[in-house]
């Protein structure tokens, strides 16, 4: 029961954590803290707490009917150690003996690191680019009916559990020990009545002490369940802070059939600032138009607004002001998802979910996941196939699973228990360049679903060497048709001349926009940016051009 009740309320927590938007799950105001344990203990204390008021009112009646009587008994005192003697020398206890603990079960870990992946707030952005939220929920689904009845209890619990149900009814017989005595007492000898009394009724008030002790506890603790068990379901009911319109992307299938084009974003006076009552404006009045399928490059000093502005073009955040409208319609009218199934995002702060190598990749395309070809024209695409190669269990491996496992206090000396210990669940390692090939794999296997009319690409090689950060460059420019292509670089070198619009951004404003040839003759931030970097390879800046 307990299993099954865990099941019901991760399902219902991974629900709420999947469909909150990027800024209500920032949101502090908003926070969703809820845990399947907590819902089952919370449940587990309000039953308690009814036992517990039940067996002081009827400790207290038979207390009373004894108390008319003051004779009392020694042997009856005695047999009522027996049972907790018994109970604390038969209980099997784990804190006392070495021990190693760890999950093995793949079904489990599998349930396991798809509710992580729902409820982190590290893989929130990487899970909404991607539109993983069935797949994630469809997946979960799966490894649980595996699992079944399987007990995820703790290890110490399990371990304390009787495999017969004669220890059980030896506690029972033991604990009931005193009163079968009494009653064969008045049966046989109907004087020793008084005798039995007292000795019941020390019994009962030594059980009485503990049991409002009980009570006391229980009630302390009522409140903070009856919370948890109100946020499983108010949570629910938070609201985006991202509404949905109702109008459809592409507009017209057909004539995206026809005509292969990308995605049109016009922006006119916006500001944004991230959610917080004090938050201040990191872009302020921006206007600009990018037209379908340009290859726009966006560049700035750090700090400059380059991110910030991704999200807004991606849709991850709402301006605090102005308008941006896609195919000449507002932002706001489009269908959050199919915005999003038409968008794909690589950036530097993409993350490595807790699954094996396949379906990190596989992700990126939820409906093909599970197709080994495409996964593997990918990762040859995104330059990961090499260190792939090289992995023990290659497209199986797991680089950070989910922990599982812990230990005893006791030092364990050198052996089997030892070396499991010091395999299970261990972190491959690999370079932030083979980690940023990676996810540069899963978005080309986005960009091959055929849905993309938005490539956003912010950052994504600072671990990269110049080779590889060029290959993957040319990769990704190379599949721009039928897309609108951002790159979003403070290293200008060959993107800047090939783009169509270059946007330069300065302290949260768009100082500049044109081509790389226009923006040179202006003299500008873009002149002074380009010649900075120049100068790394020239012995003698730039000259400006004459006015």
């Amino acid at each position: 029961m307990q299993s099954r009740l865990k099941i019901h309320f991760q399902n219902r927590i991974m629900q709420t954590h999947l469909k909150l938007d990027l800024p209500t799950s920032q949101d502090n105001s908003n926070k969703f803290n809820a845990n399947a344990q907590q819902a089952w203990s919370a449940i587990g204390h309000l039953v308690e707490l009814f036992e517990v008021v039940f067996s002081t009112v009827s400790q207290l009646a038979f207390v009373v009917d004894l108390a008319k009587d003051h004779k009392g008994g020694i042997r009856l005192a005695f047999l009522c150690l027996v049972s907790p003697i018994y109970v604390l020398f038969s209980k099997r206890e784990l804190w006392s003996r070495v021990f190693g603990i760890y999950a093995s079960n793949k079904h489990y870990l599998r349930a396991k690191a798809f509710f992580n992946i729902a409820t982190n707030a590290e893989y929130k952005q990487e899970v909404m680019v991607n539109g993983a939220e069935e797949y994630i929920t469809e997946e979960f689904g799966k490894a649980e009916d595996a699992l079944g009845n399987v007990s995820d209890d703790y290890a110490f619990r399990l371990f304390s559990r009787t495999r017969t149900p004669v220890p059980v009814i030896l506690a029972d017989f033991f604990r009931d020990l005193p009163l079968i005595t009494y009653a064969i007492d008045c049966i046989l000898h109907p004087e020793y009545f008084s005798v039995a009394s007292l000795a019941m009724l020390q019994q009962t008030s030594e059980s009485l002490r503990w049991t409002f002790y009980r009570l006391k506890s229980q009630k302390a603790t009522m409140a903070e369940d009856l919370s948890y068990i109100k946020a499983l379901y108010e949570g629910v009911s938070i609201p985006n802070t991202i509404e949905s319109g109702d109008l459809s992307y592409p507009l017209d299938e057909s004539a995206e059939k026809q005509v292969q084009r990308g995605m049109s974003i016009e922006l006119r006076d916006v500001t944004f600032a991230y959610p917080g009552a004090d938050s201040r404006n990191v872009l302020e009045n921006i206007s600009t138009s990018i037209p379908a399928s340009s290859l726009v490059v966006i560049v700035g000093a750090n700090g400059s607004g380059k991110s910030s502005l991704v999200k807004l073009l991606t849709n991850l955040h709402r301006p605090r002001s102005g308008d941006i409208l896609i195919d000449s319609h507002p932002i706001s009218a489009y269908s959050t998802t199919d915005l999003r199934r038409a968008t794909a995002l690589l950036t530097q702060d993409h993350s490595v979910f807790p699954l094996n190598i396949a379906e990190n990749i596989g992700l990126g395309d939820p409906a093909n996941a599970t197709d080994r070809t495409r996964v593997e024209e990918a990762a040859k695409m995104g330059g990961a196939s090499g260190f792939i190669a090289k992995l023990a269990r290659k497209w199986d491996e797991v680089l950070f699973p989910i922990t599982t496992s812990y230990a005893s206090q006791y030092p364990m000396r050198p052996g089997d228990l030892r070396d499991v210990m010091l395999r299970v669940e261990k972190q491959s390692d690999i370079s932030g360049g083979e980690k940023q090939r990676l996810v540069a794999s899963r978005t080309f296997m986005r960009i091959m679903s055929g849905n993309i009319k938005l490539l956003v690409v912010d950052e994504p090689t600072s671990a990269m060497d110049p080779q590889g950060e060029f290959e993957l460059f040319e990769r990704l420019r190379g599949m721009r048709e039928g897309k609108t292509t951002v790159f979003v670089t403070h290293r200008f070198g060959h993107l800047t001349k090939h783009a169509d619009l270059i946007l330069c951004m300065k302290e949260g404003k768009l100082v500049e926009s044109g081509t790389h040839v226009e923006l040179m003759a202006r003299n500008g931030e873009y002149f002074s940016l380009y010649n900075i970097q120049a100068q790394a390879f020239t012995e003698t800046p730039l000259e400006k051009n004459p006015s």
